[in-house]
């Protein structure tokens, strides 16, 4: 599963609202996905606060460890 997926599962958010928080369109994050685009470098701070990860979390491998706040 693709890691901008995973952790956005994790956090519990659909598409929608992971969209409509980050102030983008769905299709956006579908496309993040999928592998279709990515994110700019300076929106990924903004998407790990809200996926409750941090950056690096999305191009490390293994298991993924959520962070307690």
């Amino acid at each position: 599963m693709n890691r901008f997926k995973l952790f956005r599962v994790l956090a519990e958010l659909s598409q929608k609202q992971a969209a409509d928080k980050l102030g983008v369109k769905q299709v956006s994050v579908w496309q993040w996905e999928h592998g279709v685009t990515y994110p700019k470098a300076e929106r990924l701070p903004e998407i790990a606060k809200l996926y409750g990860c941090s950056v690096g979390d999305f191009f490390e491998g293994g298991d993924p460890v959520r962070k307690k706040s």
